[in-house]
């Protein structure tokens, strides 16, 4: 953090502002995507899909595989359960912009697509 936001040049308060953007920045997860909130003002970012268990076992089951095939596409082996809340997808990785609904499986936003395939 203090290599991006270097201490002798800034005052206290723009060090300050400097490190809260650097924590709060956003990347997208996808292997090959350098997209980025600071930078990318443009894109959208999207949360990896919750797995919904108070609805019903459809519900459940849907969800669940829908998480699935997004950790199946983003294919990270550094992500774990501690960081599931953390994951974000850009734009760039839906054919319209933005994920499907849930219960819309056969849209193609429904999962991310790989850069391999852009």
């Amino acid at each position: 953090m203090t290599s991006n936001c270097r201490i002798r040049h800034l005052g206290v308060q723009a060090w300050f502002k400097c490190s809260l953007a650097l924590e709060n920045m956003v990347l997208c997860a996808m292997i090959g995507c350098s997209n980025r909130t600071e930078r990318d003002k443009g894109k959208r970012f999207f949360r990896l899909p919750a797995v919904i268990s108070h609805q019903g076992d459809q519900t459940h089951e849907l969800s669940t595989r829908r998480q699935r095939e997004w950790m199946a596409t983003i294919k990270r082996k550094d992500l774990n359960l501690e960081k599931l809340q953390y994951i974000r997808v850009c734009s760039d990785h839906f054919v319209h912009g933005s994920p499907a609904k849930l219960y819309d499986s056969t849209n193609p936003d429904w999962v991310p697509l790989s850069l391999n395939w852009l």
